[in-house]
């Protein structure tokens, strides 16, 4: 066996800092790991002694699990292997006999989802703003539809009404109450009454695409917003356009997937919504943007960094951007952040590329037996967008900040 206590608090906070995906050994078959995802956890890997299987085991998250108390856990753990026991096998029967409350199960649920879900931190903040304060300490043998109809009906009919975000609620509630039928918790799933017409009703699908003289006014706008309206903010509003990327793809992206000496983003499978990894051209308009972004970041290891340090994230808040916009003074229609998407893939048929070229570049899905990656035909396509969009949205150097222009 390795040696044991090979880790340290600083070696922790040091590649919790970097947050590039790793897996660090304190010996005793403990492991110190940072997903894909950005989650970082304490994994235990053994042989069970019962199914002769090998097993790696989630034993907590970190912090919430410090170092000292993820050795202890991790030598209960090598004691009742010692003895001929699977440790998780009784772990998972004392969890099944203490689980009750909708929080357990959440707990439980979360555990599994956000190894696997790039997008489970949406899942994190619906559950926690919306269906914890009313059900979490509630039993799930006890929760009555009355309750469930009463979380969605204050979403989607008090003010503010957000008739999307309880469709959504409703979606996530059925999904813990049918994990907990599987755990064993409870036989009845108090949502299942409930369609999309009880919670937000039939959503429309959005159409909001932006002109070119929209486009024109927005930056107008940004211009006019001065330094309220950040240069980060305004390059993300570019490269979404010109990239064609989703939101949260480009905001939680790290260095470590760019390199701007060849024009290259890999984008892997972890941080994509359709699971399917892509490999993005970058002209080189787009890397002096990157360049640019990398004065801004002051050696962050994210594309994007949080402008405050909080717990929740390393990177810029999903909900930044829009907040960033709704802020600006401009006679425009509303739109979102997603619209911008929407744009640059309108764009594409207007500039005439292929169909099927378009959808690889925007990373939707396409024919099953198709694994062409169609990157050179995507940076022509790049190239037409650069040349539609640039003088649309991107001001000229000169008009960035006065610390970014001393550090250039």
């Amino acid at each position: 066996m390795a040696a044991i206590n090979q880790l340290n608090s600083s070696t922790l906070k040091s590649l919790e800092r970097k947050g590039v995906p790793c897996r660090a050994a304190d010996g005793g078959n403990l492991f110190f790991e940072i997903t894909e995802t950005g989650f970082t956890r304490w994994m235990m890997r053994y042989k069970s002694p019962v199914s002769g299987k090998r097993r790696e085991v989630t034993l907590g998250k970190y912090p919430d699990l410090p170092l000292s108390d993820a050795r202890e856990r991790a030598a209960e753990w090598r004691k009742l292997l010692a003895h001929g026991q699977d440790p998780k096998d009784e772990r998972d029967e004392k969890n099944r006999t203490q689980m009750n409350t909708l929080d357990s199960v959440w707990d439980n649920y979360y555990a599994i989802r956000c190894r696997r879900v790039a997008s489970h931190r949406k899942e994190l903040s619906l559950y926690k703003r919306e269906i914890q304060p009313e059900l979490g300490s509630i039993s799930v043998s006890e929760v009555k539809p009355n309750q469930v109809q009463r979380v969605l009906h204050k979403i989607a009919f008090e003010s503010p009404q957000r008739p999307t975000v309880a469709n959504d609620a409703l979606w996530l509630i059925k999904t813990l109450f049918n994990h907990a039928i599987k755990l064993g918790l409870t036989a009845f799933n108090p949502a299942f009454p409930f369609k999309e017409s009880d919670a937000g009703g039939k959503e429309i699908p959005r159409d909001r695409v932006l002109l070119d003289d929209e486009i024109q006014t927005l930056k107008q706008s940004i211009r006019q917003a001065g330094l309220s309206f950040s240069r980060p903010n305004h390059i993300a509003i570019a490269l979404l356009l010109v990239l064609g990327v989703r939101k949260m793809e480009l905001l939680s992206a790290q260095w470590t997937a760019f390199d701007l000496e060849t024009g290259i983003w890999q984008l892997d499978r972890g941080n994509t919504k359709t699971r399917h990894p892509i490999t993005i051209p970058l002209e080189p308009k787009v890397i002096e943007l990157m360049k640019e972004l990398k004065v801004h970041g002051c050696g962050s290891n994210y594309v994007f960094p949080a402008h405050r340090k909080t717990k929740r994230f390393g990177h810029m808040s999903p909900d930044t951007l829009n907040v960033a916009l709704k802020s600006l003074n401009h006679p425009l229609k509303p739109f979102t952040v997603h619209d911008l998407r929407r744009t640059c893939r309108t764009k594409l048929a207007e500039l005439e590329v292929e169909p099927h070229i378009a959808e690889r570049y925007i990373n939707h899905k396409i024919n099953t037996y198709d694994r062409h990656d169609y990157v050179e035909q995507r940076r022509q396509a790049q190239r037409l967008l650069i040349d539609a969009f640039w003088p649309l949205i991107v001001t000229e150097p000169d008009a960035r900040p006065e610390r970014v222009q001393k550090a250039s």
